[in-house]
């Protein structure tokens, strides 16, 4: 068989469940074997928020873990020219790359670290595993991710490294420079009654000014457990979900990227939080971080270092860590794209309040309330004023 047979018989197999999931803000219909339909549930549901699709396309995957189709299109593949991409690379230098095929305007990537391929025919996605496929269970989460990503950008959405969350109907971004601390302050947010969680790490911003997460998992340095008992306790009484970093087994030994990685699901669990998948930008909190300290205080900022802070947290058009598109094309081109994220820039620093909230790593649960209390009722005049 040449390979778009082989991709053609995954859909004419009749042992598929069909599973309906919205995935930052997008839906999906997913068709999965029957024996793996009750693991696919289990692993999603540590990456499934609460709410309603943002955009109205949807797509459809199949997924096949099948020896046989593996080996056929593998064997059908060694004699085709191939472009070889990087489409992940952490900052500890783990680089996963694909072999990107292109057949009658169909694009197959082999991953070559997982042993697996994925299919693009447009809104149709194929992922064909075999038994030797490394982590399973994350080869799916991995299509839909890039489908997110590619799908806010084509949208004229922005993609940030930023954490995000929502209080008292104020959806609030964190972004600023590494080690600033956007983590430490979600985590000690999130202690806070009624707030809600949204994302770690990395946000998208549609055009119409929702954040919306991704499915990623929160990922908390040896200080940021040190300093949130109810992190800590669970860290160190549960078995997280998540493969661990080794180096964590040293706590002592542990370098500044040695990180716990906590799903959706367990913050939900540590936090007794909600998880949301969107909510509307009202505010963006640049964290200052104290090793030691007990205060906490609102900082103003001049519109220029406003600027550069977004600015430098901008993953639009260039994300060092995911470089490459692959399973989902961008519509437009970088100048293009570089044109529509100054503009989001611009937008944000001129409509949404920003501000600097310097806090020390001991400061107190009340003096945090006291603190956000305050910044959402200036906030909701603000908007009230607006009205």
């Amino acid at each position: 068989m040449n390979p778009l047979q082989i991709i053609s018989s995954i859909t004419s197999q009749s042992s598929y469940n069909e599973i309906k999931v919205i995935i930052s803000g997008i839906k999906f219909k997913v068709y999965i074997q029957n024996e793996y339909t009750k693991q696919f549930l289990d692993d999603i549901s540590f990456y499934v928020h609460d709410g309603k699709a943002v955009y109205d396309k949807e797509y459809t995957v199949y997924q096949t873990l099948d020896d046989n189709k593996y080996n056929y299109l593998k064997e059908a593949l060694s004699q085709q020219k191939f472009k070889m991409l990087t489409i992940y690379q952490s900052s500890k230098d783990v680089i996963t790359k694909a072999k990107e095929f292109s057949i009658e305007d169909i694009f197959i990537y082999e991953i070559i670290e997982s042993d697996c391929f994925v299919v693009n025919c447009g809104d149709v996605k194929y992922l064909i595993m075999s038994d030797a496929t490394k982590e399973k269970e994350r080869q799916l989460l991995r299509i839909m991710k890039e489908v997110a990503i590619r799908t806010c950008e084509n949208n004229k959405g922005v993609i940030f490294h930023a954490a995000s969350l929502k209080y008292r109907g104020n959806g609030i971004v964190l972004t600023g420079q590494k080690g600033a601390g956007k983590t430490t302050l979600l985590c000690k947010l999130l202690n806070i009654p009624s707030v809600d969680y949204i994302a770690n790490d990395k946000v998208m911003i549609t055009n119409q000014y929702d954040i919306v997460y991704l499915p990623l998992a929160l990922h908390a340095g040896i200080g940021t457990v040190q300093n949130d008992s109810k992190l800590e306790h669970f860290i160190d009484t549960s078995a997280l979900c998540r493969k661990q970093n080794t180096g964590l087994q040293d706590k002592k030994a542990a370098s500044a990227y040695d990180k716990y990685s906590v799903t959706s699901k367990e913050i939900s669990q540590i936090y007794s939080c909600n998880l949301l998948a969107s909510a509307q930008l009202h505010l963006i909190i640049i964290p200052r971080m104290h090793i030691g300290e007990d205060f906490i205080e609102i900082k103003e900022m001049s519109n220029i270092d406003k600027y550069r802070i977004i600015t430098e947290n901008v993953l639009t058009p260039e994300d060092l860590m995911w470089p490459n598109p692959w399973v989902e094309p961008r519509t437009y081109a970088v100048k293009e794209m570089l044109q529509n994220t100054n503009t989001v820039i611009r937008s944000l620093v001129e409509s949404i309040p920003i501000i600097a909230i310097d806090f020390g790593t001991h400061v107190k649960d009340e003096k945090i309330l006291r603190i956000m209390d305050f910044i959402c009722n200036e906030n909701l005049r603000e908007r009230k004023t607006e009205l």
